[in-house]
């Protein structure tokens, strides 16, 4: 017999603090901050313990203390006066609860090391040795903490590409891969798991575009080509799954056509409708993924707006025809609402003096324009973002004399008095909203470069880092909770061993699953342990005894954390 009872596991670790962004993009007081934290759950050995009154000199590492990322563990301390040190050992426990290895050599000259290949959401142990030749140095330092994940803030510089820890609000340890990466284009995922980036080929391909992986912070290498190279360059749309990306991209005639990726098999998909001679100006994937909207447009035809069904791929019908709307001219950016009930897009006003701009809205249940939305106070459009939670609608201008930010009330259709408006009408080059609506980055091309508005107060967050550079673009990660816990999980016992089998949870991108039979004590083998496929549903568990019954958890574990288990029971 087996019983199947859900519970759930959590943890939050957060920390924070100012500091200016040194050489290395990482702070110049570092480990004065890290030594300044107090959310860590600390064990130190006891033989760390003496008399306050004894003023000996410890021979081993001075000042060892440990910060907690995502999926990392920063580690630092001082190297003892008389330094004959020849190496410094670090090892990490429990190991069969770790991408990377437990043990870790690292340079005597060093003082801080990053431990990478850590998952989310497990308590970790460390344990801190200097040594010289075989002789142990000191004492041990032990300590115990919790790396968690945190919203991330991608930012493009004139001169890097920064991804920001917004707990901690300076740029974020253990994104190296980025140093020599391009900053024109950034783009998470809808599931937080990869961002788009472009950079400089080094097999002399040139610039093109890539992706890098959230968890390893390493690209992820797709089968080259031309047309996928440069899908960052002219616009792009994840799909809401995070499994294709639509892209426009030049043709030989040098007019832009959409075409998708499916970034799971690296495959461009070729049954999607294409409209040949004509020129894909904006796209967008619905947040539902039901629709694909373009704007098309084929220079002397006005301006078109289809809607695939995501489904069938088919163009669907009855949408409003915008030229009969005023659209006269190309629709430079769309963007569906967060509920997919609405999509707004602005277009060039062409013979109007200036080339000025306007907005449109439609609403998609109804395939008609939602009217009643106040007028533009600015003369020139640059972009418009919903927020997250579909409650405000802001309009950018940059470029034009008094522009900014027009903030909308998406329920009453009225502008919002009271946001900060203090730069020069060129200064704001690009906005992003964080994943819970609370916070609006705004990248600058004037000092200050970065700005941190808060929602509530609309008051700026002065605890930000510092820029130096001209920002050319920002994006927040998005951010999403531990995966639920499997389902239909099953244990077939065999004489020392059992089958367990289970379905993965709905809406997450699983990384892999971890595995904790008890009593561990009972069991040949470790019996807290992780299975690193994504993709199996079935684990064969050894080293049981046949005379026990056993208690076994499965928990599905994620970018964001370890998901709640599934607990199943047997009997022999």
């Amino acid at each position: 017999m087996a019983s199947l009872l859900v519970m759930s596991c959590s943890g939050t670790d957060p920390s924070g603090g100012p500091e200016d962004i040194g050489e290395d993009g990482a702070s110049h007081d570092e480990q004065e901050d890290i030594g300044r934290e107090n959310d860590l759950d600390v064990d130190v050995d006891s033989s760390e313990i003496e008399d306050s009154d004894v003023e000996e000199v410890s021979p081993g590492l001075q000042n060892v203390s440990v910060h907690p990322l995502e999926g990392l563990v920063l580690i630092s301390w001082d190297l003892p006066q008389n330094d004959t040190l020849t190496h410094i050992r670090i090892t990490g426990s429990p190991a069969e609860l770790m991408w990377g290895e437990a043990e870790r050599i690292i340079e005597p000259t060093a003082t801080r090391y990053l431990f990478g290949g850590l998952v989310n959401d497990i308590r970790y142990s460390f344990e801190i040795q200097a040594f010289a030749g075989d002789m142990e140095v000191g004492d041990p330092f032990i300590f115990r903490t919790l790396p968690f994940s945190r919203p991330l803030l991608s930012l493009a510089s004139d001169s890097s590409h920064y991804i920001f820890d917004s707990i901690r609000k300076r740029p974020a340890l253990g994104w190296d891969s980025l140093v020599d990466y391009v900053v024109n284009a950034y783009n998470w995922s809808p599931d937080g798991t990869k961002v788009v980036v472009s950079i400089f080929d080094s097999a002399g391909k040139g610039r093109r575009c890539a992706l890098l992986d959230r968890v390893t912070r390493e690209e992820i290498y797709l089968e080259y080509s031309d047309e996928f190279g440069e899908f960052c360059f002219y616009g792009f749309s994840w799909s809401p799954d995070s499994h294709r990306l639509a892209f426009r991209s030049l043709s030989l005639d040098g007019r832009a056509v959409h075409t998708v990726l499916n970034v799971q098999t690296g495959e461009i998909e070729r049954d999607w409708p294409v409209f040949a001679g004509l020129y894909t100006a904006a796209l967008d994937w619905s947040p539902d993924g039901d629709r694909f909207a373009l704007g098309i447009d084929s220079g002397d035809i006005p301006e078109r707006l289809t809607i695939l069904d995501s489904r069938t791929k088919e163009i669907e019908s009855d949408w409003p025809d915008l030229f009969e709307h005023g659209v006269r001219s190309a629709i430079s950016n769309m963007q569906w609402s967060p509920d997919s009930k609405r999509l707004a897009m602005h277009y060039t006003i062409s013979e109007h003096p200036g080339m000025s701009n306007d907005y449109i809205i439609i609403d998609a249940d109804s395939k008609t324009i939602d009217t009643g939305w106040p007028e533009l106070i600015f003369d020139e459009i640059t972009n418009l973002y919903w927020s997250p939670d579909g409650e405000l609608l802001i309009l950018l201008s940059s470029g034009s004399p008094g522009g900014g930010m027009q903030v909308i009330n998406t329920s009453t259709k009225e502008n919002i008095a009271g946001w900060p408006m203090d730069w020069p009408s060129t200064s704001i080059q690009d906005i992003a909203w964080s994943h819970d609506s609370q916070r609006i980055a705004i990248a600058g091309s004037t000092n200050p470069y970065l700005v941190i508005v808060d929602r509530s107060t609309m008051e700026i967050d002065e605890e930000w880092t510092l820029l130096g550079s001209r920002a050319r673009g920002v994006e927040w990660s998005p951010q999403h909770d531990p995966p639920g816990a499997p389902t239909q999980v099953e244990l077939h016992r065999t004489d020392s061993g059992a089958t367990l089998s289970w379905e993965a949870p709905v809406g997450a991108t699983i990384l892999d699953y971890r595995i904790t039979i008890a009593p561990a004590d009972q069991v040949d083998g470790p019996a807290d342990y992780l299975i690193n496929e994504a993709t199996v549903s079935e684990h064969l568990i050894e080293g049981l005894n046949p005379d026990v019954d056993y208690t076994v958890s499965i928990h599905a574990i994620s970018v964001f954390g370890v998901g709640e288990p599934a607990i199943i029971s047997s009997t022999p």
